[in-house]
């Protein structure tokens, strides 16, 4: 079929009459179109309530440089991706960084509760002052012990017998 040809179809129709004649379908539509808009014509409308016209602020047109941004939903992925392992164990009070922040190495990234650690030291320093008068004591033991072997040698050589005399007192 070429682009140039009729593609419009006609048909026979046989009247009441007996006679023949042709016509086309496209035709027959614009005259029931016509008929339906020639109906409609002769019709009122019916106004409802008509609504309040809205008041529209207008304001001069002013040049002006306009910063241009966009938001998107996205998930970002870090050139260095750091895994975060506690040291210690403890309840966090704070996080001192936000998402997507660049953190260096050394940076303080929480703080944690220091109650348990402060109670850890002061017990630790309680056994430290305890060890410290437990080895002053033995000190003097020792000083004690020394003091006394050496007293009696003092009195064997003294005497010119070798026996052994203690010395009581002490």
């Amino acid at each position: 079929m070429r682009c140039d040809e009729d593609h419009t179809q006609t048909f026979q129709v046989r009247s009441s009459k007996g006679r023949i004649g042709e016509f086309r379908p496209s035709l027959i539509s614009l005259a029931i179109m016509a008929a339906v808009l020639l109906s409609s014509c002769g019709k009122e409308k019916q106004v409802g309530a008509a609504a309040p016209v809205p008041e529209v602020e207008v304001t001069p047109v002013v040049q002006q440089d306009v910063p241009l941004y966009a938001e998107y939903i996205s998930t970002l992925d870090g050139y260095i991706n750091a895994q975060i392992q506690s040291q210690v164990t403890g309840y966090l009070l704070r996080q001192n960084y936000s998402e997507g922040t660049i953190v260096h190495k050394g940076d303080v990234l929480f703080d944690i509760d220091p109650r348990p650690f402060q109670a850890a030291l002061e017990q630790a320093k309680g056994q430290l002052a305890q060890a410290q008068a437990q080895l002053g004591k033995t000190k003097l033991d020792v000083e004690r012990v020394a003091f006394k072997k050496d007293n009696r040698m003092a009195l064997a050589v003294g005497n010119h017998c070798i026996c052994s005399v203690s010395l009581r007192g002490s």
